[in-house]
């Protein structure tokens, strides 16, 4: 069993390293949507609102972007030759 674990231990390495990325980016989306929320809530619930929404769609754009931007370009090391 650990064998047969132990023969992906590149592809377990290959999929960490473009996961960090994303979830450095993730965490710092909602970092900022925290921030933004703590600073407009102070205002009124109309400014709240109105900051809530651009902030899911600023995420949306940010979301498909670190998509795109961890498809590796190179994948000479995923092929089977």
């Amino acid at each position: 069993m650990y064998n047969r674990i132990a023969g992906y231990k590149q592809y377990y390495k290959s999929l960490v390293m473009l996961g960090v990325p994303i979830i450095i980016g993730q965490l710092g989306a909602i970092i900022t949507g925290l921030a933004d929320t703590i600073m407009v809530g102070q205002h009124s619930t109309e400014e709240l609102a109105a900051a809530s929404f651009v902030n899911n769609v600023i995420n949306a754009f940010i979301i498909m972007g670190t998509g795109f931007s961890s498809y590796p370009a190179d994948r000479t090391e995923f092929s089977d030759e």
